[in-house]
């Protein structure tokens, strides 16, 4: 089974009366149940949560909201069992801000409540960045993190909103304040924020990232590092020079398939070796060449090593064709690609053979 049928089969039409433990509470209705994926049974369950509630004034309602979760926590904290309540607020909860942010706030310790911030902020923004300013430094370590999260400019599985790509510089001004965070758990946000930021305008994150590693602190400096991971894989010059990655000189590069064909579950075995002109720190990482839909390849960089100091590199990988949920292959001649400090230095063709 899949990663998405398995983790949208954690709800079911009885989430209602599961959560508060009250067998009369009425299931979800719906035909197509089975049919539907991991985010739309979550809203799905979100609406049949608001038709349940009175008739009544959101602020009431989320009022209610606040008391039954509070007397009702079968799952425990972090359980994203806990999410359509938080898809509620997502949904319904715009309309009033300041209750719903704090709603959030409270509460987002019990699962994460980075997506249902992204409305209001799309409709309230100066409100949204105000109460993020003043609980930036919240003593709940999940409340940091859910400032950091829910302000990310490309936030995976939230709602895209046009100001939080526009304002980034207010942004990074707003995590300057959690560079040296006591908890990895909102440093690693802090980190993907500025990767974000990254894919939106690149000369900002470095200009940001460049004060941050001058911060020098392990903390800042490991913001830092992975935060510009996808500057590193991307060959970005600033992003390796600010990491002190410099252009290298590689002699004698070979890079070696072992079998130029491979079967379509199958993998390719690779191995590489050169000589650098002088001992230098080197990011090694390696591309395949996809081919899509349209017989065009797309690019995937991969992590291979990091070597310091290094004189030569030797090195050998095994990559998988065993199908994923995130990528679909396509028989056809692919190319391997070996990136020393962001430069290719060596590349080789391969054939993936049909099923």
């Amino acid at each position: 089974m899949g990663e998405y049928p398995a983790l949208k089969n954690t709800f079911d039409n009885n989430w209602l009366a599961t959560w508060l433990s009250d067998k009369h509470a009425p299931s979800l209705k719906t035909p197509n149940w089975e049919n539907l994926e991991l985010k739309e049974r979550i809203n799905a369950l979100a609406t049949h949560l608001n038709n349940w509630l009175p008739k009544q004034t959101t602020e009431k309602n989320i009022d209610l909201l606040d008391s039954l979760l509070s007397k009702h926590q079968p799952w425990k904290k972090g359980n994203m069992k806990y999410w359509p309540i938080f898809s509620w607020v997502e949904l319904f909860g715009a309309k009033t801000p300041n209750q719903s942010l704090a709603f959030l706030g409270k509460y987002t310790h019990m699962f994460t409540a980075e997506f249902a911030v992204r409305p209001i902020i799309e409709h309230h923004e100066a409100i949204v960045f105000d109460f993020f300013t003043k609980y930036i430094n919240n003593s709940d370590e999940h409340v940091r993190r859910w400032i950091s999260e829910g302000a990310r400019p490309r936030l995976p599985w939230g709602k895209q909103v046009d100001c939080l790509k526009q304002n980034l510089i207010r942004n990074l001004e707003l995590i300057n304040q959690l560079i040296d965070d006591e908890s990895a758990y909102v440093r690693k946000s802090v980190a993907n924020h500025l990767n974000d930021v990254y894919r939106e305008d690149k000369k900002i994150a470095i200009k940001y990232a460049t004060r941050w590693w001058k911060h020098n602190t392990p903390n800042s400096k490991w913001i830092v590092k992975h935060g510009l991971r996808s500057a590193i894989k991307d060959g970005y010059q600033p992003a390796l020079a600010l990491l002190g990655f410099s252009a290298v000189t590689i002699s004698n590069a070979k890079l070696t398939i072992a079998n130029p064909a491979i079967p379509f579950n199958g993998s390719v075995h690779f191995s590489f070796e050169g000589k650098l002109n002088k001992p230098s720190d080197v990011i090694i990482d390696y591309a395949i060449h996809f081919i899509g839909t349209n017989k065009k390849p797309r690019i995937k960089v991969f992590k291979l090593k990091t070597l310091l100091t290094a004189s030569e590199i030797n090195l050998e990988k095994n990559h998988s064709f065993k199908p994923i949920s995130t990528r679909k292959y396509y028989p056809g001649t692919h190319t391997i690609a070996i990136l020393v400090n962001g430069q290719t230095v060596a590349s080789k063709t391969f054939e993936l053979l049909a099923p």
